[in-house]
């Protein structure tokens, strides 16, 4: 029974890594397929003639590069700036005795237990 049930484990985690991955897999390929290739009916799996014409046009003719490196500069700086001032904060609220310590406390935990869907809407119509 114990050999069974872990096939039947396995089994379903293979199916769950394929549905996961395959559209990953399915994007690769078609990256490196010919538009004409992309819009064939009945669609092919395999591209017949590869080609990277795609990814030699985006790095080309396109500002991707520049933004790519800007995205970076201003992700490392706001996660230093967030991890910093995050972790002098931590600290401070644990070493240090004040008034209204716990409900801080409880403040932060229980802004954790707010789906993040419910914040969508408004953040949309902030930005």
């Amino acid at each position: 029974m114990k050999a069974f049930t872990r096939c039947i484990i396995v089994l379903v985690s293979l199916m769950l890594l394929l549905y996961t991955t395959f559209p990953f897999f399915w994007l690769l390929l078609s990256s490196i397929k010919y538009p004409v290739e992309l819009y064939s009916i009945p669609p092919r799996f395999f591209p017949q003639r590869p080609t990277l014409n795609g990814y030699v046009a985006v790095l080309r003719d396109s500002e991707f590069l520049r933004s790519l490196l800007n995205t970076m500069i201003i992700s490392l700086a706001a996660t230093s700036i967030a991890l910093a001032i995050g972790v002098l904060s931590a600290y401070a609220i644990t070493r240090l005795r004040f008034r209204g310590k716990r409900t801080l406390f409880l403040s932060f935990f229980i802004t954790q237990f707010i789906p993040p869907i419910v914040v969508l809407i408004p953040l949309y119509l902030i930005m």
